[in-house]
This record gives structure tokens, C-alpha cells and sequence, in this order.
């Protein structure tokens, strides 16, 4: 009996330890597939997330490209546009000339030829650029500022300001130097600018003579200043070179005209102040006559070159 009893035990024992190995085995299984499975989705995750970003890379590829069109096609519409733009102020410089300012660039190329047949001169010892426009900026907009005659000469560089006005001028009138006539600065100027203001007038008879016209212009001689230190500002900042420049104001009248000629108020002795084609011609005489030589051939040629080639559109 007892042998019966150990027997089935055993064969329970045999049966427990047969179910739990094969439990084991099959949880073994189920874990394997499990990470199998988990392995696939992971790898299958990448292989997405790998195609998605080679598609978003060459969308963003195709987008840089398609930029980088239309960056290139807008650099070159620009390049386009300024390109025109320099070629109108280069037109206008050519069509903004007035009549007194072609007479005033005749008689300096006629004193040039003097000179280079009196032999005081060679050909490259006088440069004369009319009609000059150098660019500025002014509280944070683009200007231009117009030359009537630059004179190069090696002893130095003259600004010239051509005034041919009609009638007789008063240059320099002020309220202190004014005398009897002080009531005219009072009428063209107000309040406390009285005192300071510089005035010029022009005093135009009709062809009858009945009639007088004032007309009432600004000041040439600080007009001339001005330009002159834009030219150097200009100078300085964009060609390296600090030289002095010389303002020149040029009525071109003869002051024994009837009606004609200028008065000249101006206590400013800065600026020489010409009146007819005499005095421009002796004045450029002198000046190479009697002052030193600062500049040299080489350097006037390379001055000239730099002027004429100038970026208006340069900041």
C-alpha cells in the first residue's frame, strides 16, 4: 500500500515539475516574442522617423534652394535699379548745367591752353571737373552736393561757385552793415535772425527802366564753404586724404557794366571773391605763381579718377 502512495506521489512531483518547466518554457517564449516584436517596432520606428526626416530634409534642401533663386534674382534686379540710378545722376549732372557755368568752364580751359603754351604748365599740372556731385549723408538721409568747378593744381584744390546774375548785386549785406538801407534786412528777415543773417541782393531794371526787381538770394560765400567741406569730409572719409580746400565765389561780370557789376560787403576773408574774367584768370595765375606746390601729377591724376568714379549711392 505504502509503495502505492510513494508512487503516485512521485508521479505528482514528476507532474508539478513538468507543468512549472513547461510554464517557464512558454513564458520564456512569450518574453522573446515580445521583445522581438518590440525590436520591430523600434526598428520600424526609425526606419519612419529616418525616411521622414530625409523628406523634411530635402524639403528644406528644395525651399533653401528656391531662396536662394529668388535672393539671386533680387540682387540682380537691384543691381538692375542702381545701376540706372547712377546713370540718371550721371545724366542730370550732364543736363543740371546752366549758361554761366559753361562760360565759366570756357574761360578756365581757355587760361589752361595759356598757360600750357606759355610753358608755365604741362597738360596734367591743371585738371578742371565741372559739374561735380559728391554725396552725403544728413541725419540719416542721402544728399547730394553740387560743384560748379573743381580746380586741381598742384598747389592745392579750388571749389568754384559761379554766380551769373542779371542786374546789380550787393554780396554780404547785413543788418550792421546795411546803414540807410537796414529796413531791407528787416523786411527779408525776422525777429532775432536780424543780426546774423547775410543776405544778397540783385537789383534788376526792366528794359524800360521804370521798374526795379529786388530778388534775394542766400549767402554764395557760405554756400561755397559748405560745399567745400563736404568735398573734404568726402575726402577724408572715403579716399584717406586730409587736404585743405580752397572755396572760391566767381561773379562773372565786369563791375564797369552798366547796371552791372557786385558790391561787396563781405568781411570774410577766407573765401576770394572774383569778379569778371580777369580777375578768375590773374587769381589761378597767382596761385601757381606765388604759392608752394603740394600735390603732384600723379596725385592729381588720382584724384581726378576718384571723383569722376564716385558711388553716389555709397554710405
Amino acid at each position: 500500500m505504502i509503495y502505492i502512495v510513494i508512487g503516485v506521489l512521485s508521479i505528482g512531483l514528476i507532474g508539478c515539475i513538468w507543468y512549472i518547466f513547461r510554464l517557464k518554457k512558454n513564458t520564456t517564449e512569450r518574453e522573446a516574442n515580445a521583445i522581438e516584436r518590440h525590436q520591430k517596432e523600434i526598428a520600424a520606428a526609425e526606419e519612419d522617423f529616418k525616411s521622414s526626416y530625409h523628406e523634411q530634409e530635402n524639403e528644406w534642401l528644395d525651399k533653401m534652394a528656391e531662396l536662394e533663386h529668388h535672393y539671386n534674382n533680387d540682387v540682380q534686379t537691384l543691381n538692375h535699379h542702381i545701376g540706372k540710378l547712377n546713370k540718371n545722376l550721371i545724366d542730370l549732372q550732364k543736363y543740371t548745367r546752366n549758361a554761366g557755368e559753361i562760360v565759366t568752364h570756357q574761360i578756365l580751359e581757355q587760361l589752361k591752353n595759356e598757360l600750357i603754351h606759355e610753358g608755365s604748365i604741362s597738360h596734367d599740372d591743371m585738371i578742371i571737373l565741372p559739374n561735380l556731385f559728391i554725396p552725403y549723408e544728413e541725419e540719416g538721409y542721402f544728399k547730394t552736393r553740387q560743384i560748379d568747378h573743381l580746380v586741381l593744381l598742384p598747389t592745392g584744390f579750388y571749389v568754384v561757385e559761379t554766380k551769373y546774375w542779371r542786374g546789380k548785386i550787393i554780396h554780404g549785406l547785413t543788418q550792421e552793415n546795411a546803414g540807410l538801407f537796414s529796413f531791407i534786412t528787416d523786411m527779408m528777415t525776422p525777429g532775432i535772425q536780424r543780426s546774423k543773417k547775410k543776405h544778397t541782393l540783385v537789383f534788376v531794371p526792366d528794359n524800360e527802366g521804370k521798374e526795379i526787381r529786388i530778388k534775394s538770394y542766400g549767402s554764395p560765400t557760405q554756400q561755397v564753404m559748405s560745399t567745400a567741406l563736404t568735398l573734404k569730409d568726402y575726402i577724408s572719409k572715403h579716399l584717406a586724404r586730409d587736404d585743405h580746400i580752397t572755396a572760391v565765389v566767381y561773379f562773372g561780370y565786369s563791375s564797369d557794366e552798366d547796371m552791372q557789376g557786385v558790391i561787396d560787403l563781405s568781411d570774410n576773408q577766407n573765401v576770394p571773391r572774383l569778379i569778371g574774367e580777369n580777375e578768375i584768370r590773374q587769381y589761378f595765375r597767382n596761385q601757381l605763381k606765388h604759392e608752394a606746390k603740394k600735390h603732384s601729377k600723379e596725385t592729381l591724376q588720382q584724384m581726378k579718377e576718384d571723383l569722376e568714379n564716385i558711388n553716389y549711392l555709397h554710405k
